[in-house]
């Protein structure tokens, strides 16, 4: 599917971050460009990559 239509059946919410609260992507980007990611990285994520997602998250309020 496309990510269109994902939105429209509610299934995805998209947000307008700054960029200066979105280093999480960075990084995941970052990490996946050398395939260096865990095949459990999603429900077991480092404790770096935890770091950065909360000042992403306390940093967008």
């Amino acid at each position: 599917m496309d990510i269109q239509d994902y939105v429209k059946k509610g299934a995805l919410l998209l947000r307008w971050v700054r960029r200066s609260a979105n280093k999480t992507v960075h990084e995941v980007d970052s990490i996946a460009l050398r395939k260096s990611f865990p095949c459990n990285w999603v429900f077991n994520p480092s404790t770096y990559l935890v770091t950065v997602l909360e000042k992403d998250i306390y940093g967008s309020l």
